[in-house]
């Protein structure tokens, strides 16, 4: 491993394996189910990661794989999806640098950066499904959060409410009713 690219909704980061040393605190965040990983053609993402950390990514989507499920063709490079979805032109001059070499040029550190740029950008003009009910949403932060919302697998199946005015509402339905 030579060098790892990140992008985050804020910025862009490059991580130096050769310098930073141990990265079990990358890995950590990877492999975490609180973390959506996106990645293009990411088998090489997943090899990497068992072995160094013992587990793969929990909350993968492959780009690569989406847009062949979606009807694209299949496989599709990640400079032509980003040209055909977001008009976006990639250079890829740098595919089969020497990684391994520093310091790294400009035009390595360029090709690094835009090879993740526009990840979560295209994935966000694809298909998402997401759901606040869905199992991974269980741990997520919604403010206002205006009720109740009980953990995955924790009320949805033949149990009394999880709901703290149920007796309340029940003796209400029943005083109407009379």
């Amino acid at each position: 491993l030579c060098l790892v690219q990140v992008a985050t909704e804020d910025a862009l980061y490059l991580i130096d394996p050769f310098v930073v040393g141990s990265l079990d605190a990358f890995w950590r965040i990877v492999t975490s189910p609180t973390h959506l990983v996106i990645v293009h053609a990411g088998r090489e993402e997943v090899r990497l990661c068992h072995p160094a950390f013992g587990q793969v990514p929990a909350r993968l989507f492959d780009l690569q794989i989406a847009v062949g499920l979606v009807g694209m063709p299949y496989p599709l490079s990640h400079a032509a999806l980003a040209s055909h979805v977001l008009g976006k032109r990639l250079s890829k001059s740098e595919t089969l640098t020497e990684w391994r070499s520093r310091p790294l040029t400009p035009s390595q550190i360029h090709y690094a950066f835009d090879d993740v740029r526009y990840l979560s950008t295209q994935s966000g003009a694809m298909y998402q499904i997401d759901s606040s009910e869905a199992a991974w949403n269980t741990g997520r932060s919604e403010a206002p959060n205006l009720g109740h919302k009980p953990g995955y697998k924790a009320g949805y199946f033949p149990v009394s409410p999880m709901d703290t005015l149920g007796d309340l509402r029940a003796e209400m339905v029943h005083e109407m009713r009379k």
